[in-house]
């Protein structure tokens, strides 16, 4: 479980390889070692004693209204009804010694399926009388959780049940019992004991203000972080020591591998070093000379450190200025969303790559119309059943739904599957529906995630670069509801409306405000109409087919459209009007803008 912090600095762990000396397998560890981790073992049985003793209480405060015992009495007989069957399949196959279906075996796996699915139905009332008795009786279950709190959160933490544990470890088992206690209770499954030998052994120690660095470095009472020794051959690796005796202040000396240093400035959470025995089937004979060797025990020291935020923007020291067109095209399976041109020569053109582009369009070309078939599938199943569904005792929702199938949602359709009571006959479909659909939005879901995480880290590292080297950033003010519209009327690529919603160049623009604003730049917005229409370089008209990326000049040379574009909105030179005069070619023969460079107004 998470502890707060006093500040938003991320917390992180740092994991090394620890090596105790002589100290391979548990059975080699010394005494206090075994003590220590003993007793951690009884303060966890004693936990889960008291969770199981909270849960019997409260299970009886429910179970005394009589739907509860008639449905739970109903459960356990059905239990055992399948159990029966089930054992009896088992012994035709043993009787048949094959796995082959025949018709004794296939009407007993067809009795176990309608015993199961009378199991679905007897849960539905059972979980339906509980919530009725939680409703009656909530008066008794409040008081009961508030003294189940009051016994975790001042008797438990008092440590009266474990006066040798480490605070470290008592908190940290308190809080793992807390997590699996709550997570468990939900899905009904018991906490179970832990029994002797144990295959992990934690000793923690916490620093609720904060260790420094340095002072872990010179030594500290409860850990230190001793100097780097220089062995050949081999990883850098630090001397250490550590508290893991409560009584006599107890340390032992190991080292560890120190490939990744810690940053200066942090602040050391917490230490603990853990002791993993390796999971293996009996022992094993290595290199023993016919003796049996206990399994080996792997160590890990985890340091949990609060690092401060870096600053990675810093004032911009240049004064140099440049022009972004802004705008997307699809081209050889990637996604082209800016050109930039600075006053320094420097182009450049940002494209979403192939590889993020490629799993976006598989999961809008196959996942996304696999969940429109089935649910239209669904939806003329249960047409086809016409009045049958609907000649029952429904709800006004369900029966709502039911009457508007071709317009419902999926989500519609699944809140439907939770209003029909268990033996309607629309639920069998229904739920082999919910369970593939699922599958596939999870799988929809996930993907679509991942890549719009890509993207979005993309355009953030791209928009720091940018505003890093120039003071002045030039961005086309155009009109994203245009662009929409535009694309809507245009048929020339596909799905071009998904893939100006994924490129989202408003989250480009947002971007590169935000990091000009940090790097205390100028962000600047300019009117660029018809800005890649005109040759950059000597202002007249640029030839070429209607939506061509490379265009023409008059004077002899090719042009990109879109760096082009960012040309022309870093010197600010808008488009020539159509039948403008001769002489308006070169300069700036255009609707006259403000300009701001290097700070002046010109």
């Amino acid at each position: 479980m998470p502890r707060k912090r006093l500040n938003d600095n991320p917390l992180i762990v740092y994991t090394y390889r620890a090596y105790l000396p002589g100290i391979t397998s548990f059975v080699q560890a010394p005494d206090f070692m075994k003590d220590e981790a003993r007793a951690c073992m009884d303060y966890w049985n004693d936990l889960v004693r008291l969770g199981r003793q909270n849960t019997e209480e409260y299970q009886t405060i429910i179970a005394d209204s009589p739907a509860v015992i008639g449905a739970q009495e109903e459960l356990d007989g059905q239990n055992a009804r399948i159990e029966k069957v089930s054992a009896d399949i088992k012994h035709e196959h043993m009787v048949n010694r094959s796995k082959k279906q025949t018709p004794t075996i296939k009407a007993l796996r067809d009795r176990l399926g309608t015993l199961k699915e009378e199991r679905k139905r007897i849960r539905h009332r059972l979980k339906t009388a509980k919530q009725q008795a939680r409703k009656e009786k909530k008066e008794a279950i409040d008081a009961h959780n508030m003294a189940w709190d009051e016994t975790v959160n001042k008797t438990m933490r008092t440590g009266a049940k474990a006066p040798n544990i480490t605070d470290g470890s008592r908190e940290r088992i308190l809080d793992d019992f807390k997590t699996a206690y709550r997570e468990n209770g939900k899905k009904g499954i018991e906490l179970r004991y832990k029994f002797w030998p144990l295959r992990e052994v934690h000793f923690r120690e916490r620093y609720p203000p904060g260790l420094e660095l340095h002072k872990a470095q010179k030594g500290g009472k409860k850990f230190q972080l001793g100097a780097i020794v220089d062995a050949p051959g081999r990883r850098p690796r630090r001397e250490c020591r550590m508290r893991v005796c409560k009584e006599g202040d107890r340390q032992i000396a190991f080292q560890i591998a120190y490939h990744r240093p810690l940053p200066e400035g942090v602040r050391i959470k917490s230490v603990d070093l853990v002791g993993r025995q390796v999971v293996q089937r009996g022992f094993r004979l290595i290199r023993t000379q016919g003796h049996w060797q206990p399994p080996p025990m792997k160590w890990t020291l985890l340091i949990t450190c609060e690092v401060p935020k870096p600053d990675f923007y810093q004032p911009v020291a240049s004064q140099a200025a440049c022009g972004i067109d802004i705008g997307y095209r699809y081209l050889n399976e990637k996604i082209r969303v800016a050109a930039l041109a600075g006053d320094d020569g420097y182009e450049e053109i940002l494209e979403l790559p192939e590889q993020i582009v490629r799993k976006w369009t598989y999961g809008y070309t196959v996942l996304h119309p696999d969940l429109d078939h089935w649910t239209n599938k669904i939806k003329k199943s249960l047409g086809e059943m016409g009045e049958t569904v609907r000649d029952r005792d429904l709800s006004d929702r369900a029966r709502e739904i039911l009457e508007n199938l071709e317009k419902a949602s999926r989500q519609r359709l699944l809140t439907l599957l939770r209003l029909l009571p268990p033996d309607h006959p629309a639920v069998r479909p229904l739920q082999e529906w919910a369970n593939r659909t699922t599958r596939i939005d999870r799988e929809f879901r996930g993907l679509d995630q991942r890549t719009r995480r890509a993207r979005n880290d993309l355009y953030r590292k791209w928009a720091h670069k940018v505003c890093q080297r120039y003071a002045t950033v030039n961005v086309e003010a155009l009109s994203l509801k245009e662009m929409s519209e535009q694309e809507k009327r245009s048929k020339q690529l596909e799905l071009a409306e998904k893939q100006r919603a994924f490129a989202c160049l408003s989250v480009l623009r947002q971007y590169l405000k935000e990091a000009s604003s940090k790097a205390q730049g100028k962000y600047i917005e300019r009117e660029a109409a018809g800005s890649s229409a005109y040759c950059a370089e000597h202002r007249v008209r640029l030839t070429g087919p209607r939506g061509a990326l490379v265009l023409t000049c008059p004077r002899g040379c090719q042009v990109d459209r879109d760096l082009n574009a960012a040309r022309n909105l870093l010197y600010n030179q808008a488009s020539v009007k159509i039948g403008a005069p001769a002489q308006n070619e070169v300069g700036y023969a255009c609707k006259r803008v403000e300009k701001i460079v290097f700070g002046h107004r010109i």
